[in-house]
């Protein structure tokens, strides 16, 4: 989904109704205060392995401050191969899958994760990233 570009001064208009009442203005809001995606770092790939690196952000491409839920899927060419697992000492803690091919984790207070996804096939791996508000967004790495 990537950044999302919002005139400022319609924002605040809006925002203004929503706060005197305006229920059309309020939902708005709400969505638009739901809105979040995920911007992420991939590194080179070393030892058949990428690091990818997450900040889950807003609507205006600001980072978000707070532990949120992220569920990642590997889905590689070869069955079993692209497995997904936390990185010790790095931000992101591991609820259920770690070192499988789905993994729900959850950021540090930052929003910030970081994982590694192993393959050993020169093939593709695309991943799907999905927060907690549903928002999904897919990443493919390409492993040599």
């Amino acid at each position: 989904m990537g950044k999302f570009i919002i005139d400022q001064n319609t924002l605040a208009a809006v925002r203004d109704l929503a706060k005197r009442g305006d229920k059309s203005a309020s939902v708005l809001m709400a969505f638009l205060n739901s809105l979040r995606a995920i911007d992420f770092t991939l590194a080179a790939e070393a030892n058949d392995k990428i690091r990818v690196t997450g900040q889950v952000i807003d609507g205006d491409g600001n980072k978000i401050a707070k532990v949120t839920d992220v569920l990642i899927e590997s889905t590689p060419v070869t069955g079993g191969k692209g497995t997904i697992a936390v990185v010790g000492g790095q931000p992101g803690t591991a609820v259920v899958g770690d070192g499988s091919a789905k993994l729900w984790l959850t950021s540090d207070a930052t929003g910030k994760f970081v994982v590694d996804v192993t393959n050993d096939q020169a093939e593709v791996t695309l991943l799907a990233f999905r927060l907690d508000n549903g928002e999904t967004e897919l990443v493919k790495l390409t492993f040599a």
